[in-house]
């Protein structure tokens, strides 16, 4: 029997809907809703980590169609959300991100949000109360959410008035009852939640993880130059999930193939050693560490691109060196192995271990202005080798670049 299927195991993976409706009761989107236990409930410490899992769990693992149909998917973002940018599904014209009122969302929120709409993001303001701090996110929504147990009623017609003057749906919140619901209806509210309709419902799945020993040993081989693609073949075909990804992975809308491809070595000689050392790598961080936090893979793939990007625009640093830095900066924390131990199995040039160990070099410069920017540490960057609108731009693009790459890997 094959030891490398023996340890491929299943989880459980759970997240929660409430429905959202129309003046007319028909379904127009689903909140969803983090959950880590069949109780309906969620127990947390860190809200930033619980939305991440959450969108991991949605849209990588369970698969947004599944939980919502062809309806919008609304996502609570938590208040320090500016760090879950990159982690924001791709799924542009289904998913609307909630963003929490602060007292005084400052510039760079405000330039992200613009860029996230001209992208083509749906935004709802949650909870929102008609503060006049919040005018500057109002212009950049779709809806606004009102928590009408908490507004007092004489403020709701201005509200709602507000909301429509800025080509905003007004969402009445917690209407937990037919006179409330009503009452609402009568006020032009557009849009209903709560208990009156229904209580959040439970979706599951087990999902199949793959052999985190077998992915380890793929990049060491694939990292030795004397690898052939015999090895590299043979190497995949020890697990069948892995198999079945990559053959899923190539077979993909992305790659707009004239035939489909059916054997390792055909989708392997398609698309090159270069492509299936980024893809097995995203594996592994996905999957050697159970329990470690998900929003590690998006990380290293948003790293990966944006260093790419910038790279590109000099003569100075390898493109492809720069995606394979970005990719392994993370791997340290997800294996639990120093990355001076990790970096001893595989065949790295002198340049990417500096980068990756002491981030020194023009790669390792790059890496840490990347890390940085990524964080939002803005005082950190200090003189930088390209203008910080190249910055602002790539990092975008690797964002929207991370959720593509997840969801045709199924990851």
């Amino acid at each position: 029997m094959n030891t490398a299927n023996q340890e491929t195991s299943r989880d459980e993976v759970i997240v929660a809907r409430q429905a959202i409706y129309n003046a007319q009761l028909e379904t127009i989107g689903y909140e969803l809703l983090f959950r880590n236990s069949d109780n309906n409930s969620a127990q947390f410490d860190d809200s930033l980590t619980a939305t991440q899992t959450l969108i991991n769990t949605s849209f990588l693992e369970l698969g947004i169609e599944q939980i919502v149909g062809s309806a919008l998917a609304f996502i609570n973002l938590p208040s320090n959300f500016v760090a879950l940018l990159p982690h924001l599904p791709n799924s542009l014209e289904q998913s609307v991100l909630e963003i929490p009122i602060t007292e005084a969302p400052t510039s760079a929120t405000i330039a992200l949000l613009r860029q996230l709409v001209e992208n083509g993001q749906t935004i709802a303001i949650d909870h929102f109360c008609g503060q006049p701090a919040s005018l500057p996110l109002l212009k950049h929504a779709d809806y606004i959410k009102v928590d009408i147990q908490v507004i007092e009623k004489e403020k709701l017609p201005s509200i709602i008035t507000m909301a429509h003057d800025n080509d905003c749906k007004a969402i009445a919140l917690k209407v937990e009852s037919h006179q409330e619901f009503e009452a609402c209806k009568e006020l032009g509210f557009d849009a209903f939640q709560g208990y009156f309709f229904n209580h959040p419902n439970l979706v599951k799945k087990e999902v199949k993880r793959s052999n985190a020993a077998v992915l380890l040993k793929l990049i060491e081989r694939i990292n030795d130059p004397k690898s052939t693609m015999k090895d590299i073949e043979q190497l995949i075909a020890q697990d069948v999930s892995l198999s079945y990804k990559l053959l899923r992975y190539i077979n993909c809308a992305t790659f707009a193939l004239r035939r489909e491809i059916t054997s390792i070595r055909d989708a392997i000689i398609y698309i090159g050693l270069l492509q299936i050392r980024q893809w097995s790598t995203l594996l592994v961080i996905s999957n050697a560490a159970k329990g470690k936090p998900k929003e590690l893979l998006v990380i290293a793939m948003v790293r990966a691109h944006m260093c790419q990007q910038l790279a590109s625009q000099t003569s100075n640093i390898n493109p492809d060196e720069a995606f394979t830095v970005g990719l392994f900066s993370v791997l340290d924390a997800v294996m639990d192995i120093s990355m001076e131990d990790l970096l001893d199995q595989l065949s790295f040039t002198a340049s990417i271990k500096l980068a990756l160990i002491e981030q020194s070099g023009d790669l390792g410069r790059l890496l840490k202005e990347v890390i940085h920017y990524e964080k939002g540490e803005w005082l950190e960057l200090g003189d930088l080798q390209f203008p910080i609108e190249d910055y602002a731009k790539r990092f975008l693009e690797a964002i929207f670049f991370s959720e593509q790459q997840l969801a045709s890997l199924e990851i």
